[in-house]
């Protein structure tokens, strides 16, 4: 006969608790060490970003000469110079895109580079780099002349017919031009889009001033005795003949049949005024004298 039997109760097991104290020194050294190490590397991250930036312009530029080398004759490639003295640089071609590099007496004062698209007639640039002005535009027109290339930006296409129909033959130093070009001497009248080419002028429009208005700063208003049916257009130059000087000149802002407004500009002070009778013309005697 069985007979019941106290058996002792099964204890249960207890897993040791972790030491808390010990996983937060451990958590806190991990902090330490992680935030010590991310000077270091964010330092070195950032200066090999640095070099990196300063040696992508010149690999894109070496680049760029191999392929100018390669391609040869070109509607549009090449290297280009703009300004007086050290002055700016653009040297760009179909695939490897451009290099702009723009210089002052302190040695290099500005750059940035990319890639090229062309788009009928135009080309569209790629800005690397934060702009610091707006010397370079990103899109730039080409224009053909006789031999010469010019890349010309659609808001300066009327200064450029402007300095065109003034008779300054080589343009030196106002556009982009490609090297080598300034030393061809060119006949007729360069290749621009259609919208500019009542701008560019086969024979120079003369006009006189008819009325003087006060003047305001370096600035006055004048009237002159021609308009639209003289080939006139807001935006065009005229030149004194008289008191012939490239840096003064009037600007024409307004334009009827037979009459059109104008600002006479002076960029040096101590230039006489103008008067009623004075004649101007497109061309500027200047450069025509100079010939």
């Amino acid at each position: 006969m069985l007979t019941d039997v106290d058996t002792p109760s099964a204890k249960p097991v207890e897993t040791p608790k972790p030491n808390r104290r010990w996983l937060q020194f451990r958590l806190r050294s991990l902090l330490v060490l992680a935030t010590v190490l991310c000077v270091p590397l964010g330092w070195l991250g950032h200066r090999m970003e640095q070099v990196r930036r300063e040696q992508a312009p010149a690999t894109r530029r070496l680049k760029i000469l191999n392929e100018l080398e390669s391609l040869g004759s070109h509607p549009w490639a090449g290297e280009y110079r703009k300004g007086l003295g050290l002055g700016i640089s653009l040297i760009l071609a179909p695939k490897s895109g451009y290099l702009y590099q723009s210089y002052s007496c302190m040695g290099l004062h500005e750059q940035n580079y990319g890639y090229v698209r062309e788009s009928n007639g135009r080309l569209h640039l790629e800005f690397r780099l934060p702009k610091e002005s707006d010397v370079l535009a990103d899109e730039l027109i080409t224009v053909a002349w006789g031999s010469r290339a010019y890349l010309i930006p659609p808001d300066r296409m009327v200064d450029f017919c402007n300095d065109v129909n003034s008779g300054e033959g080589r343009l030196f130093g106002f556009h982009f031009l490609r090297r080598g070009g300034d030393a061809n001497e060119v006949k007729g009248l360069p290749s621009v889009p259609d919208e500019f080419q009542q701008y560019l002028l086969a024979s120079p429009i003369e006009a006189t001033i008819i009325e003087v208005s006060a003047r305001t700063a370096a600035k006055t208003p004048v009237i002159l005795d021609c308009g639209k049916k003289h080939g006139l257009l807001p935006g065009m130059n005229l030149h004194f003949v008289e008191h012939c000087d490239p840096l003064q000149y009037a600007a024409v802002t307004r334009v009827e049949d037979e009459r059109s407004e104008a600002i006479l500009v002076r960029l040096l002070e101590g230039e006489p005024d103008p008067q009623v009778g004075w004649k101007l013309s497109t061309r500027c005697p200047w450069y025509t004298n100079k010939e």
